[in-house]
């Protein structure tokens, strides 16, 4: 009987790879195109020589184009002082090595922390289902770090100890075993490290662990009469810059 000879095997990645002291980013579009960001800067790519793997989860990154970083600052109800540490998440989240942070947008009701969640998302990690609401269990948390690069989770009014340690987890690196389905004996593995992103009411993050690999933004109110877009508004706003602050960021990916 005849034996099929086994093809080669190659590593695959999520959105983002290191390959020759180059990054790689995937732009999950049609066509296979990557983003290839050297400290010489960046340009698109039609054949990356990394094998990227893609998921229901994950939607296209805009092609890039020139642009400046206070583009988005418009999009950001933070303030000043606040205002590097998200410019700053959004670089580090580009690298295909970590460790990464957690970063939590926290405010009160109608402080916008969800679309500034949301936003931070979309540069980095644009998916079908932008922002998922609080974890079930510490299995949901890895199954969607597995089928994604950025997790991200929306209006958490609470954080377990076992939750908040799986977060510490995704951001430093670790693995999460199960029994295979049908088997009494065979396991499946998912190794993580992500970059992650949530927003919650003041005050969840409160684990020591977790609080040293966070950085806390609190948002601030809106004031009295001052105009606010409405969400169709404002997506059509940022979708016609989204190319422009994309290259932004991969100017600072080069530079750093």
């Amino acid at each position: 009987r005849a034996v099929a000879k086994a093809g080669p095997k190659y590593k695959v990645k999520v959105r983002v790879a290191g390959h020759e002291g180059a990054i790689y980013i995937d732009l999950c579009n049609k066509k296979g195109q990557a983003v290839e960001v050297t400290a010489g800067g960046w340009h698109v790519v039609d054949n990356p020589p990394v094998r990227f793997r893609r998921t229901r989860l994950m939607a296209p990154l805009p092609e890039p184009k020139e642009g400046t970083i206070d583009a988005l600052r418009r999009f950001c109800h933070v303030t000043d002082e606040d205002w590097p540490l998200i410019v700053g998440w959004l670089v580090a989240a580009l690298r295909p090595e970590g460790p990464y942070t957690v970063l939590s947008m926290e405010g009160r009701p109608g402080s916008a922390k969800s679309t500034m969640a949301r936003v931070c998302k979309a540069l980095v990690d644009p998916s079908t289902a932008e922002l998922t609401a609080e974890p079930n269990n510490v299995e949901d948390v890895m199954l969607q770090a597995f089928k994604s690069w950025a997790v991200a989770y929306d209006n958490l009014s609470k954080l377990d100890q076992r939750l908040s340690d799986t977060l510490c987890l995704l951001c430093t690196g670790g693995s999460y075993s199960r029994r295979k389905l049908y088997t009494t004996e065979d396991q499946t593995t998912f190794s993580v490290k992500n970059p992650v992103v949530i927003s919650s009411v003041k005050g969840v993050i409160t684990a020591r662990d977790l609080v040293d690999r966070s950085l806390l933004i609190t948002l601030p109110r809106f004031e009295e009469g001052e105009k606010r877009l409405s969400e169709r508004e404002f997506d059509v706003d940022f979708a016609k810059a989204y190319p422009a602050i994309f290259g932004a960021l991969l100017d600072g990916v080069a530079s750093a």
